[in-house]
């Protein structure tokens, strides 16, 4: 999570995570909608959950895949329907009902809209202002006061901004290894070159290459 100190106006939240039961999350708060193509950004993140588990030589059977959601938070309503929030499956379109059920999911949350429960618009509220003094706030749920307070204690920190950088590319450094080493084992030299990385674009460029790539060998030869 990347916080401004004058609150989340500024936020830029990347999450990868697994829950207990194999679920794989990917979340993005996208302040720029206008910056590229939101929805085609959230397939490229979806090919960053499944393409580890389906490195060649692996075995991994299709079936084995897990259940995963990729979340984007919007400043803007990109789809323009004034709804807080749009889920998205694979459906047929000749048979209305008929689902691809193949455990993918596409969530875009809109901070413009208040149409969406009272919990969901209250932290997208939030979200826009940092304040819990906000009208907008519908609800005070405990979850947006812990928030909240995380938010505060991370504001008076003196080294926040530093902090919050490096959380955000250890975060990405980290995901390059997870990749890599579902092709064999990362050399130590590599492994401490990518942690090093400081600059996000290039993190952001060789988490691509590193999905591409079939064998380690090839992603040095590439970076």
């Amino acid at each position: 999570m990347h916080l401004n100190k004058s609150g989340l106006r500024a936020i830029r939240l990347d999450a990868w995570a697994v829950d207990s039961l194999n679920r794989q999350y990917a979340m993005e708060m996208q302040n720029d909608s206008d910056s590229d193509y939101i929805p085609k950004r959230a397939r490229f993140y979806q090919s960053l959950l499944d393409t580890p588990i389906l490195k060649s030589g692996k075995g991994t059977k299709y079936k084995e895949l897990p259940t995963t959601a990729v979340i984007f938070i919007t400043k803007d309503d990109i789809f323009g329907k004034d709804l807080a929030m749009y889920t998205f499956l694979e459906k047929c379109i000749e048979v209305e009902d008929l689902c691809l059920d193949d455990g993918t999911k596409k969530i875009f949350l809109n901070m413009s809209s208040r149409n969406g429960s009272d919990v969901l618009v209250s932290l997208l509220q939030y979200f826009k202002a940092s304040n819990l003094d906000n009208p907008d706030i519908i609800v005070r749920d405990e979850r947006i006061e812990k928030l909240d307070s995380v938010v505060k204690e991370v504001k008076e920190s003196e080294e926040w901004e530093e902090l919050s950088m490096n959380l955000i590319q250890t975060g990405q450094a980290m995901m390059i290894i997870k990749i890599l080493e579902e092709l064999g084992t990362v050399p130590d030299d590599l492994r401490q070159k990518i942690m090093s990385v400081s600059k996000e674009s290039v993190l952001i460029e060789w988490c691509k290459i590193a999905a591409k790539a079939e064998s380690i060998e090839e992603f040095t030869a590439n970076i």
